[in-house]
């Protein structure tokens, strides 16, 4: 929020020609019952991003701590009443445009409560303003297990019919998996070759499911 930040980003955004803008959450303050949520700070941060016209991706990942649906499903209803204030502040045309980027959160270990709180989120959030678009973070290394983990999950969705909008993954795994890997190609490619799994993961799925329009494309996002 410092003005010397923002005219680096106003010079990077000159020199790059990037329109949007990748980041976790809104803005909070910590008290006694946990964080809140910062209205004033976040109503300066996205008045800059409009001022630039940059779009927001906003990177949603709920607490560890969270054990329970309800518990999930309050966190979900914060978000919400966050967005929907800022809905009324830049109308829906500006909302719209937006990308709010879903986050698993040991998947492995909390299958029911993630896929549980996702259903919430995107219910509610698509009934608020359906055009927005609401994607998921997918790889972020190159376990299989991830990969199966993701695909299972993904497949649920397709199920629910409440598929993603766009797919972002990291563009290298961690440093661990890059010294212990054996495969080097594997890991120098890494970004090439987890964008052409994702791309088959998601058309098998949807062929499996009988959907017609396979030529359909989601977007997808290389960050981090």
């Amino acid at each position: 929020l410092e003005k010397e930040v923002q005219s680096e980003l106003i010079l990077l955004q000159e020199e790059l020609g990037f329109q949007i803008a990748h980041f976790t959450g809104f803005c909070t303050r910590k008290t006694k019952e946990g964080e809140v949520p910062e209205i004033e700070a976040t109503e300066v941060w996205f008045d800059f991003l409009q001022k630039i016209n940059l779009i927001p991706m906003i990177q949603l990942e709920f607490p560890k701590e969270i054990a329970s649906p309800e518990e999930g499903e309050k966190w979900c209803d914060t978000q919400i009443d966050m967005i929907r204030h800022l809905l009324n502040r830049y109308g829906r045309k500006a909302v719209g445009r937006w990308y709010l980027e879903w986050v698993l959160v040991d998947y492995g270990k909390k299958m029911e409560l993630n896929e549980i709180v996702f259903g919430y989120f995107y219910r509610k959030m698509k009934s608020l303003i359906p055009e927005v678009n609401l994607g998921m973070l997918t790889f972020t290394s190159l376990r299989i297990e991830e990969a199966e983990l993701i695909e299972r999950f993904l497949q649920l969705q397709l199920n629910s019919c409440r598929m993603p909008d766009f797919f972002t993954f990291h563009a290298v795994p961690n440093h661990i998996e890059m010294k212990n890997n054996k495969n080097d190609m594997a890991c120098r490619y890494y970004a090439e070759s987890i964008c052409k799994l994702l791309e088959n993961t998601l058309y098998q799925l949807k062929a499996a499911g009988g959907q017609a329009d396979l030529r359909r494309r989601e977007e997808i996002f290389l960050t981090d």
